[in-house]
Protein backbone atom coordinates (compact mmCIF):
# COMPACT_ATOMS: atom_id res chain seq x y z
CA UNK A 1 0.00 0.00 0.00
CA UNK A 2 1.01 3.60 -0.39
CA UNK A 3 2.92 5.48 -3.06
CA UNK A 4 1.34 6.15 -6.42
CA UNK A 5 -0.61 2.89 -6.14
CA UNK A 6 -2.63 4.26 -3.23
CA UNK A 7 -5.81 2.29 -2.65
CA UNK A 8 -8.82 4.48 -1.85
CA UNK A 9 -12.14 2.81 -1.04
CA UNK A 10 -15.40 4.74 -1.21
CA UNK A 11 -18.35 3.24 0.66
CA UNK A 12 -21.76 4.66 -0.30
CA UNK A 13 -24.68 3.59 1.88
CA UNK A 14 -27.56 5.61 3.32
CA UNK A 15 -27.27 3.62 6.55
CA UNK A 16 -24.28 5.14 8.36
CA UNK A 17 -23.94 2.01 10.51
CA UNK A 18 -23.22 -0.05 7.37
CA UNK A 19 -20.51 2.40 6.33
CA UNK A 20 -18.92 2.25 9.78
CA UNK A 21 -19.02 -1.56 9.88
CA UNK A 22 -17.49 -1.90 6.42
CA UNK A 23 -14.82 0.67 7.31
CA UNK A 24 -13.79 -1.34 10.37
CA UNK A 25 -13.87 -4.56 8.38
CA UNK A 26 -11.71 -3.31 5.49
CA UNK A 27 -9.38 -0.71 7.04
CA UNK A 28 -6.37 -3.03 6.97
CA UNK A 29 -6.84 -3.69 3.23
CA UNK A 30 -6.68 -0.12 1.90
CA UNK A 31 -4.75 3.12 2.34
CA UNK A 32 -7.81 5.31 2.81
CA UNK A 33 -11.55 4.87 3.30
CA UNK A 34 -14.15 7.47 2.41
CA UNK A 35 -17.79 7.11 3.46
CA UNK A 36 -20.80 8.82 1.89
CA UNK A 37 -24.42 8.50 2.98
CA UNK A 38 -25.92 9.68 -0.33
CA UNK A 39 -25.11 9.57 -4.03
CA UNK A 40 -24.67 13.37 -4.01
CA UNK A 41 -22.12 13.17 -1.20
CA UNK A 42 -20.37 10.34 -3.06
CA UNK A 43 -20.09 12.45 -6.20
CA UNK A 44 -18.58 15.32 -4.23
CA UNK A 45 -15.92 12.91 -2.94
CA UNK A 46 -15.38 11.36 -6.38
CA UNK A 47 -14.79 14.86 -7.79
CA UNK A 48 -11.93 15.47 -5.35
CA UNK A 49 -10.41 12.03 -4.61
CA UNK A 50 -8.79 9.32 -6.75
CA UNK A 51 -11.11 6.50 -5.69
CA UNK A 52 -9.85 3.07 -6.78
CA UNK A 53 -12.48 0.82 -5.18
CA UNK A 54 -16.19 1.33 -4.62
CA UNK A 55 -18.84 -0.33 -2.48
CA UNK A 56 -22.29 1.02 -3.26
CA UNK A 57 -25.70 0.28 -1.79
CA UNK A 58 -28.36 -0.67 -4.32
CA UNK A 59 -31.42 1.04 -2.79
CA UNK A 60 -31.30 4.67 -1.63
CA UNK A 61 -35.03 5.14 -1.28
CA UNK A 62 -38.06 5.91 -3.35
CA UNK A 63 -37.34 8.35 -6.16
CA UNK A 64 -33.56 7.84 -5.96
CA UNK A 65 -31.39 6.25 -8.63
CA UNK A 66 -30.52 2.61 -8.08
CA UNK A 67 -26.98 1.57 -7.25
CA UNK A 68 -26.58 -0.38 -10.51
CA UNK A 69 -27.11 2.84 -12.47
CA UNK A 70 -24.92 4.93 -10.20
CA UNK A 71 -22.02 2.48 -10.45
CA UNK A 72 -22.23 2.43 -14.25
CA UNK A 73 -22.20 6.24 -14.40
CA UNK A 74 -19.40 6.60 -11.86
CA UNK A 75 -17.14 4.05 -13.55
CA UNK A 76 -17.58 5.92 -16.85
CA UNK A 77 -17.00 9.34 -15.28
CA UNK A 78 -14.21 8.39 -12.86
CA UNK A 79 -11.75 6.01 -14.60
CA UNK A 80 -9.67 5.63 -11.42
CA UNK A 81 -12.35 3.19 -10.12
CA UNK A 82 -10.89 -0.26 -10.75
CA UNK A 83 -13.40 -2.43 -8.86
CA UNK A 84 -17.01 -1.85 -7.86
CA UNK A 85 -19.20 -3.97 -5.59
CA UNK A 86 -22.93 -3.52 -5.13
CA UNK A 87 -24.38 -4.35 -1.70
CA UNK A 88 -28.06 -5.01 -1.21
CA UNK A 89 -30.52 -6.05 1.42
CA UNK A 90 -32.96 -7.28 -1.23
CA UNK A 91 -33.00 -10.51 -3.20
CA UNK A 92 -29.84 -10.50 -5.35
CA UNK A 93 -31.58 -12.47 -8.10
CA UNK A 94 -33.92 -9.51 -8.68
CA UNK A 95 -31.05 -7.16 -9.60
CA UNK A 96 -30.12 -6.85 -13.25
CA UNK A 97 -26.44 -7.77 -13.54
CA UNK A 98 -24.32 -5.06 -15.14
CA UNK A 99 -20.84 -5.55 -16.65
CA UNK A 100 -19.55 -2.51 -14.70
CA UNK A 101 -20.21 -4.26 -11.39
CA UNK A 102 -17.62 -6.78 -10.24
CA UNK A 103 -19.92 -8.42 -7.68
CA UNK A 104 -23.38 -8.11 -6.15
CA UNK A 105 -23.37 -9.17 -2.52
CA UNK A 106 -25.89 -9.40 0.29
CA UNK A 107 -25.28 -6.91 3.10
CA UNK A 108 -24.77 -9.78 5.53
CA UNK A 109 -21.76 -11.10 3.58
CA UNK A 110 -18.48 -11.70 5.42
CA UNK A 111 -15.15 -9.88 5.17
CA UNK A 112 -13.50 -12.54 2.99
CA UNK A 113 -16.23 -12.38 0.35
CA UNK A 114 -16.11 -8.58 0.20
CA UNK A 115 -12.30 -8.60 0.07
CA UNK A 116 -12.33 -11.11 -2.81
CA UNK A 117 -14.98 -9.12 -4.69
CA UNK A 118 -12.84 -6.00 -4.37
CA UNK A 119 -9.79 -7.88 -5.63
CA UNK A 120 -7.89 -7.86 -2.34
CA UNK A 121 -5.90 -10.98 -1.48
CA UNK A 122 -6.30 -12.23 2.06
Amino acid sequence: MGGKDKTVLLIVDDESSVGRALSRMLRSKVDEILVAVSPLEAEMLLDTQEVTHLICDHWFGRGQRLGVHLVRQWKETYPSIKRAVLLTGTDISLIEVQPDIDAILDKTVDEKAISRALGFND
